[in-house]
């Protein structure tokens, strides 16, 4: 049962246990992961058409270089993180990661605009980098707050 603690002014407040607070705050940050990793799903599995369709200069080694650089900056990032991640904060860090999912995701939109191919390339790693930090910061963040 929900204790309900006395205030100054004798109004009863309710409040949930710890336990219960912590268990919807890690459902809720666990759904925004599954949601942003939707997102970049979503992403990858268009990208080789699209840059077959309107790059066809940028092979499918290229292509698979910039699905890859996702994955080796979250492999080289991630350590560093959760080394200073009490110096960041978790909710600092889950709001940084969440404005970095947002300007990579409109980096996605602003980069269809690009015709030259070795800028569409450039700009593909560099938010394929982000992209990366991001999910870093989110899953790191989210699982110490989880404690």
């Amino acid at each position: 049962m929900i204790s309900m603690p006395s205030t100054e002014d004798g109004e009863k407040e309710a409040k949930m246990p710890m336990d219960k607070k912590k268990k919807l705050v890690l459902i809720s940050l666990l759904v925004a992961i599954s949601f942003e990793n939707l997102l970049w799903m979503s992403i990858v599995t268009l990208f080789p058409i699209f840059i077959a369709k309107y790059h066809p200069t940028i092979n499918t080694f290229h292509t698979g270089l910039i699905l890859s650089i996702f994955h080796l900056s979250t492999l080289i990032i991630t350590p560093l993180i959760g080394q200073y991640l009490h110096k960041i904060g978790r909710k600092n860090a889950l709001v940084l990661s969440y404005f970095c999912a947002t300007l990579a995701a409109l980096g996605y939109c602003f980069l269809s605009f690009v015709t030259s191919d070795i800028y569409f390339y450039l700009g593909s790693v560099f938010i394929r980098l982000m992209e990366g930090i991001t999910t870093s910061l989110n899953a790191t963040a989210v699982y110490a707050r989880s404690e």
